[in-house]
């Protein structure tokens, strides 16, 4: 039966509680002849843009697949990172640090550091 669409859980890494993505597929046929038997294959892809995310922060995502007979059991935990945001420059007019002192500063904004594409293809031979 083919697959009509990707659930993908996302959580932060020590989280409990899934954040659940329905995805919608694109599916390719190819058809080959072989011994006098016709296989076809089918392949399923998708793509995810997760936004919002932390900057630094560790995250788990899987995927499961739905056709017709309904949802499988979720896959494989997939664990990645998004960067460190950029620290904040220091505005022009700030009196010069001496050198025998520290200064540090931070950003919480994400920039470009929010979004994470996942891409999945699953291939079927039938």
């Amino acid at each position: 039966s083919e697959i009509e669409l990707f659930e993908v859980g996302v959580r932060k890494e020590g989280e409990t509680e899934w954040k659940l993505h329905e995805v919608t597929v694109k599916v390719e046929s190819n058809e080959t002849d072989a011994d006098d038997a016709t296989n076809t294959t089918n392949e399923y892809h998708a793509e995810l843009q997760l936004k919002d995310l932390e900057p630094a922060t560790k995250y788990e995502a899987t995927v499961a697949s739905k056709n017709k007979f309904g949802l499988s059991s979720h896959g494989d935990l997939f664990s990645f990172a998004t960067k460190a945001a950029d620290p904040t420059p220091a505005p022009e007019h700030e009196t010069p640090v001496k050198q025998s002192s520290v200064s540090t500063s931070s950003s919480t904004s994400l920039n470009s550091f929010g979004t994470f594409c996942l891409i999945f293809c699953l291939s079927l031979r039938l």
